[in-house]
Parts: structure tokens; C-alpha cells; sequence
């Protein structure tokens, strides 16, 4: 008789015994756009300070979505003026700035900088491109409006 083995679960260490807990205190809060998008306050799930930050897995879990959904969302919230940070690395995950005023500033410099540093990344792979399709470095242009209901309905 052949015994089927189970896959180990991926990122499994980068969950604790603290986000499991947290998993299971709280359930995600719905709410509807007024375009009538269905949303989720992922900030809601959230904690303050990057010492108790949730891991992108985890908060899927609590919010039972997947990871790019879970993204979207953390990007309408931010969109519409939360501060939902993020540290990356194997302590990291989404958080919300500390109570103390002089250690969430620190928070605030070190998301800055890991944002930053992609969004230059990302102009540095798009600078071939723009030269082969005729478009000026320094010359991309940017519409930052939040239509993003508007693109799901499509």
C-alpha cells in the first residue's frame, strides 16, 4: 500500500504563534464604495508598531482572500489616506505606526526607503522601454486617481 505524502507548507515559519492567535480573535470587516465596490479595512485586522506586524499570509488567512487581493486592498485603503506600512523580511508584515510618536516616525523613514528604492527600480526597467517607444526620460506621465472600482467592473 503507497502512502501519499503531504507538501510541507510553504512560508510556514514566517507565521507565529502570536498571528495564529490574532487569526483567530478576529473576523475582517466588510464594507461597500460608494460605486458599490465590495472592500475589506485590512487596517482594521491590523496592529501598531512594526514589532507587531502580521504576515501577508496570515492577514489572507484573517481575511479570507488571496494575496492580490489582499494587496488591493491594502492599496485602496492606502489610496484613501491610511498609513498601512509594511517591513519586509522574515519578521516582517503589514502593520500600523506605533503609539510612540519618535518610533513611528522611524517606521514611517523605513517603509519610505523600501518604497522608494522599488519605485526607482521600477522607472529603471521601464527606461528602455519609454526609449523604444519614443517616450523622453523624466517624461512619464502618472494619472494617481483612485479609479479603481471602475477597472474591476470592466
Amino acid at each position: 500500500m503507497t502512502q501519499t505524502k503531504r507538501a510541507a507548507p510553504v512560508l510556514a515559519h514566517r507565521n507565529s504563534p502570536a498571528d495564529e492567535k490574532h487569526c483567530n480573535a478576529f473576523r475582517p470587516p466588510l464594507f461597500y464604495h460608494e460605486r458599490g465596490c465590495k472592500s475589506m479595512k485590512i487596517s482594521k485586522l491590523l496592529r501598531h508598531g512594526a514589532e507587531n506586524a502580521i504576515s501577508a499570509a496570515t492577514l489572507c488567512r484573517l481575511a479570507e482572500t488571496t494575496p492580490r487581493r489582499l494587496r488591493h486592498y491594502i492599496s485602496m485603503e492606502r489610496a484613501a489616506g491610511a498609513e498601512i506600512l509594511y517591513q519586509p523580511g522574515g519578521h516582517g508584515g503589514y502593520f500600523l505606526p506605533s503609539l510612540d510618536v519618535e518610533q513611528a516616525q522611524r517606521e514611517r523613514l523605513a517603509f519610505y526607503n523600501v518604497m522608494r528604492s522599488r519605485a526607482i527600480g521600477t522607472f529603471k526597467t521601464l527606461r528602455p522601454v519609454a526609449q523604444s517607444l519614443g517616450i523622453p526620460a523624466g517624461q512619464l506621465a502618472f494619472d494617481l486617481s483612485n479609479d479603481e472600482c471602475q477597472k474591476e467592473e470592466s
